[in-house]
């Protein structure tokens, strides 16, 4: 009786641990520095029209998930019409962050370790399937701000229909190591 509750919980063993696999570990990126950025974000579609309000608090979302820091974003108005909570066909935004970059000439106090980290921004930044347009813009002219990889994303947007399900965005960003303390020696 006791080599069948051996055998069995030798079993249950080996299922749980092809049930739930390892976690992956990230793979270092070296030496990073954040850098300050600036840059304009012109959205026009056909099928998505986003009020300012609407498309700043979506592209936060985006930027976040992306890597900028947080303490130093900031997503304004540039052009947005008399109303900035009706829905238009054009807004543009102003957007001020700071997004990891390889260390080049960083002075070693100023440099901090990196690593790669998997997203799917989609999934992360909630985004939906009436997004489709927005994720083509995303993708070609505010993902060459940050330090990405892997991309996998290859949107293709239904002209002038809306798609029926959200298509997956996954990469790779540069992400911050954070250290873990150091342990105390006192023991008290």
């Amino acid at each position: 009786m006791r080599a069948l509750a051996a055998v069995l919980f030798g079993s249950v063993v080996a299922l749980s641990a092809i049930a739930e696999p390892a976690p992956q570990t990230a793979e270092s990126a070296g030496a990073a520095q954040w850098k300050v950025d600036e840059f304009n974000f012109p959205y026009s579609g056909f099928t998505a029209r986003y009020s300012c309000q609407g498309l700043r608090d979506t592209l936060r979302r985006v930027l976040l998930t992306l890597g900028a820091r947080k303490e130093d974003l900031k997503v304004g108005y540039l052009s947005c019409g008399a109303d900035s909570t009706r829905a238009q066909p054009y807004v543009s935004l102003k957007i001020h962050m700071a997004r990891l970059v390889p260390a080049t000439d960083a002075a070693p106090q100023e440099a901090l370790q990196a690593h790669w980290h998997a997203i799917d921004l989609t999934r992360e930044a909630r985004l939906e399937s009436g997004d489709c347009e927005l994720q083509q813009q995303i993708e070609s002219l505010l993902l060459k701000h940050f330090t990405t990889r892997n991309g996998d994303a290859h949107l293709s947007c239904p002209s002038h229909n809306l798609p029926t399900s959200a298509q997956a965005q996954r990469l790779e960003v540069l992400q911050q190591t954070l250290s873990s303390p150091a342990p105390s020696s006192d023991p008290h």
